[in-house]
């Protein structure tokens, strides 16, 4: 007998995990923090303006880690980096990670998942 997969169509794929590090951080208001990374395979990425990636954040709570989603504020392909703006507020790990983000640190970021992007011919 032949077993049919009903749900197959519902699963997303995986999404691809991207090595990064940090390099630079500034604060763009008092209460927004703009990170600079970089990745060796980001060549690959297949950038749409609107797209987020999954951050796997360290958990200072608990000692592991969180996912968040961000979404990509600029993307260089030539210099294989992103910028990701981070609105600080609260403790939260995603504004706790920002805040201390130093040249050299490292981060895995999944996706993009690309449902949500910016149609191109938006004039704003």
């Amino acid at each position: 007998m032949i077993q049919i997969d009903r749900m197959a169509a519902f699963r997303r794929p995986p999404l691809t995990r991207w090595p990064l590090t940090v390099v630079g951080a500034q604060d763009v208001t008092p209460r927004m923090r703009r990170v600079s990374l970089v990745g060796e395979t980001l060549d690959r990425l297949e950038y749409r303006p609107g797209q987020d990636l999954v951050l796997c954040l360290p958990d200072d709570d608990g000692g592991g880690q969180v996912r968040r989603h961000y979404t990509i504020r600029r993307f260089d392909a030539a210099e294989t980096r992103l910028d990701i703006d981070f609105v600080l507020h609260g403790g939260s790990p995603a504004t706790r990670w920002a805040r201390r983000a130093a040249i050299g640190d490292q981060i895995v970021a999944e996706g993009p998942r690309g449902r949500t992007t910016v149609r191109e011919p938006a004039d704003w």
